[in-house]
């Protein structure tokens, strides 16, 4: 037998043990950063900042995509729509200030429902009207920070549908035939009328630029791939809260999720229809990265923390209770806060540990992560309406400040357990005891520095870079059924594949 032919053999005979899910239909964080879900940490247009952000579809096919940008609060909706993407096109727009608040500003041709143009603004509708929250009075200023997903809802298939959307000379055909079919047309009495299962191929990335500065800071957006592979398609109207990243499912009843850890594969199974899938392949124990602070380089370095799926655990409904594991505080009247430690070396092996705790904190500890898409200032003091160096998050917005801090270079870890509890506080529970410690998180590191260097010369520098983290993840095998209390460190690993 051939090797290749021997390998598709056992690749085949392995696919084939009981219960075992192939890649292609388990719901994975793609490190090659293709997916069907595309998670962008953050968007800012504070501190003279502003956001560029595209979507690109590498397939033949017509894809039709709901883009939702949250707010750093609470994941509350400020602007969604549904994307119609020709095959092999980028949408790309720029996130900017346009005084209190933020507005698209593009010039990119792909068909969106409804139509944006340019210059339209983020509302506060979500958090002020429909679901109003305590922090409602910040108005426009929650509205100049958050995160975005990016979901593809499916495959258009229909030819006239398809043949509206496809770019000739560098144009979309017709794209009002689109906004047609959900105003009296065909997909708004039918809106899965020529569609087809979403198959993934999308991939992004966003840039925070400094005019200022001269300065452009990016990253590649998080791929989930696999998110729906159950048949059928997710083509809601736009401005549905539908779909969620809660309409994960493998085959309709279950949404199985394969992580990847140090050489290991896990497998664990959840229900189809809520957002664990998601929250799986994204939890990690412990992230990783690097500080830079040299006060003769006016040298700033800032941590973007976000949890893309906590709103969908913190929230009260009337069809769960008020929160659920890996999270442990309900989104109260203000903000839904955890401890965590946090430990950081300079380049020499010293080191400290700090605590970050829900505020308010005691008189002599530090502070806590209470949002969903929150920003840490090393060697920065925020509070009230004082915001980070780099990316101008305010403390009332998710900005916070580790200070004093001891060294000017080196790294830190944060570990996402309460370090003032026994055992394992944040861990995220299934049916069959594989639970996943730590919280659910994606994020990176941005510094910037100016001046003049030695390393340069003596010359002006004006420098900035941005660096994803690193997660450690950790599978820990419990009784089948325990979805309370914490984990026992001695608790064993889960199983691998």
């Amino acid at each position: 037998m051939k090797k290749n032919s021997l390998t598709t053999a056992i690749i085949a005979g392995v696919a084939g043990v009981a219960g075992l899910v192939s890649v292609a239909q388990a719901v994975n964080l793609n490190p090659d950063g293709l997916g069907q879900v595309l998670l962008y940490p953050y968007y800012t247009v504070n501190g003279n900042n502003s956001t560029m952000i595209t979507v690109v579809n590498t397939t033949d096919q017509v894809k039709a995509v709901k883009v939702r940008f949250l707010e750093s609060v609470n994941s509350a909706e400020v602007l969604d729509f549904n994307l119609y993407l020709s095959p092999y096109d980028v949408w790309a727009t720029e996130i900017v200030s346009n005084g209190t608040g933020a507005s698209i500003h593009m010039d990119d041709t792909s068909c969106t429902a409804p139509h944006i143009s340019d210059g339209t603004p983020f509302v506060t509708y979500e958090f002020a009207y429909n679901t109003p929250d305590a922090l409602a009075g910040l108005g426009e200023a929650r509205v100049r920070q958050g995160h975005i997903e990016v979901i593809e809802m499916g495959n258009v298939v229909d030819p006239s549908l398809a043949a509206a959307a496809t770019h000739v000379n560098g144009v979309p055909a017709n794209c009002g035939a689109l906004e047609s079919a959900w105003d009296g047309g065909v997909w708004s009495t039918n809106s899965h009328y020529g569609m087809e299962s979403p198959s993934g191929g999308l991939f992004g990335a966003g840039t925070i630029v400094s005019a200022d500065w001269g300065r452009a800071l990016s990253y590649n957006a998080d791929a989930i791939d696999a998110f729906y592979t159950a048949g059928g398609d997710l083509h809601y109207p736009p401005g549905d809260i539908l779909p969620s990243l809660a309409e994960t499912s493998t085959d309709g009843i279950s949404a199985t999720a394969r992580i990847f850890s140090n050489g290991n594969l896990y497998q664990i199974a959840y229900p189809a229809g809520v957002v664990d899938a998601v929250s799986a392949v994204l939890t990690s124990r412990y992230i990783y990265n690097e500080y830079f602070l040299p006060s003769s380089l006016n040298a700033n370095s800032e941590w973007v923390v976000t949890f893309p799926t906590k709103r969908q655990h913190v929230q009260s409904n009337a069809f769960r209770a008020s929160y659920r594991l890996p999270f442990t505080a309900a989104f109260g009247s203000q903000a839904s806060c955890h401890a965590y430690a946090v430990k950081y070396w300079d380049r020499e092996e010293r080191s400290t540990t700090r605590i970050l705790i829900p505020s308010p904190p005691p008189p002599t500890q530090g502070f806590g992560l209470c949002y969903e898409a929150n920003v840490i200032g090393f060697n920065q003091s925020i509070s009230g309406s004082t915001a980070t160096a780099i990316l101008g998050a305010a403390a009332n917005v998710g900005g916070s400040g580790l200070s004093p801090f001891s060294f000017e270079t080196g790294w830190a870890r944060i570990e996402f357990d309460n370090p003032q509890a026994a055992g394992f506080q944040y861990w995220l529970p299934a049916a069959d005891g594989q639970s996943l410690v730590g919280q659910p998180v994606v994020g990176f590191w941005v510094t910037e520095a100016f001046g003049s260097s030695a390393m340069a010369g003596g010359y002006p520098i004006n420098l900035g870079a941005l660096f994803k983290h690193r997660v450690s993840r950790d599978c820990r095998q419990q009784t089948a059924g325990t979805s309370t209390g914490s984990i026992d460190p001695a608790t064993p690993g889960c199983p691998t594949l």
